[in-house]
């Protein structure tokens, strides 16, 4: 949803489609609009600074560090500028690159992200670091063409790397082939038992094919190695909200929260938490806080308009959720609950229009006689 880096795969990893009318639904990643398209925002995008002049080994030692540390406290924006402010052929190596990528990914920003890798890969094509990453972007992004090009090339250069086995797991699971994902997952560890990543994406897997119990044991082994991976914090959080285990989930969402502060995704489930233990005006504040950290996240807007309808705070709700339908507009849900707002500000015609367009775009689904009912109601 949810989350690999910004969640990183699954907390972002949450595709905006609308699982059900009660308000789960989450973030979908956007597509680009071809290679054309790509060039061009790679020149805007991905390049360094373009003055000739050289830096001191000290000056571009300490950039560097000044970069790290600021993505280390998942302060990417200010990374990007300290990485983005080096020198042309400082900028374009491979290190660089991966370093740009990975802060583009941890912002949930898959494109720039995308475009960052694929240059560094350019400029070494056999470079292995950073890979799991590349190939979760392109997981959020639904690229499976590109992720299974990946994999084989990756397969044909070094099958001792565990990235190299995150690559060609997170291509099975984007086609939902999750039983043969864990296997390569596990692979993955077995390669190298320290790699903390490949426990989460393990975990993630075991958590889509409804074996909480030894997703929740992947989850607490990528802790061990390292207790700042707030991905796998978010996902035994994930986990205790989906069993409605609400004070368990807080707690999880709130460590994750620690390590990184300024996650938008973080916040709407700690929003959803909070809501779901009667602290309304919490649980609003932190999908306010979702919303200026990322202003394109629907789901922050969609979760803070449910909290509002229950408050009864319709003309307010019906501002956030126009703002979603801007977003997304062919989620059945977002129409559902326009539908529902107008129905109670007694606009009965404009009630009637979201609810037979979220009827037409959710005609196979179990919600779809539950928005019959509500017309049949109006």
């Amino acid at each position: 949803m949810v989350s690999k880096g910004v969640l990183n795969r699954r907390e972002r990893r949450e595709s905006w489609h609308s699982r059900s009318l009660d308000g789960h639904v989450q973030k979908e990643p956007r597509r680009t609009s071809g290679a054309a398209a790509q060039e061009t925002a790679a020149a805007t995008v991905i390049g360094g600074s373009h003055s000739n002049e050289s830096l001191s080994l000290a000056s571009l030692l300490c950039k560097l560090g000044v970069a790290l540390h600021a993505m280390h406290s998942f302060n990417c924006q200010q990374a990007v500028e300290e990485l983005s402010s080096l020198p042309k052929r400082h900028y374009e190596t491979g290190y660089v690159l991966d370093l740009v990528g990975l802060s583009y990914f941890e912002s949930a920003d898959y494109k720039k992200s995308e475009l960052a890798y694929n240059q560094a890969w350019r400029v070494e094509p056999h470079r292995v670091e950073g890979l799991e990453y590349y190939s979760s972007a392109l997981w959020h992004l639904r690229r499976d063409v590109e992720l299974c090009r990946l994999a084989q090339q990756c397969l044909q250069w070094d099958r001792l790397r565990p990235q190299v086995w995150c690559v060609v797991g997170n291509c099975f699971s984007l086609q939902k082939e999750h039983d043969a994902a864990i296997k390569l997952f596990k692979r993955a560890i077995q390669v190298d038992s320290t790699f903390t990543y490949a426990y989460t994406l393990c975990g993630h897997e075991f958590v889509a094919s409804e074996k909480i119990d030894k997703a929740v044991a992947m989850y607490e082994n990528a802790l061990n190695l390292d207790p700042r991976h707030y991905n796998a914090w978010w996902g035994l959080g994930n986990i205790y909200h989906r069993q409605e285990e609400h004070e368990n989930a807080k707690y999880h969402f709130y460590k994750a929260l620690q390590v990184n502060s300024s996650n938008s995704v973080l916040r709407c489930y700690l929003g959803m938490v909070l809501s779901a233990l009667k602290q309304p005006l919490l649980a609003l504040d932190s999908f306010d806080q979702a919303a200026q950290a990322e202003p394109q996240n629907g789901m922050a807007y969609f979760q803070k308009a449910c909290v509002l309808i229950s408050l009864e705070r319709y003309e307010e709700a019906l501002t956030d959720l126009k703002k979603v339908r801007c977003l997304a507009p062919k989620e059945a849900c977002v129409h559902f609950q326009l539908g529902k707002v107008y129905m109670k500000l007694q606009k009965d015609r404009k009630a009637l229009y979201h609810f037979n367009i979220a009827m037409d775009l959710n005609r196979d689904s179990k919600d779809y006689h539950t928005i019959k009912t509500h017309i049949e109601k109006l």
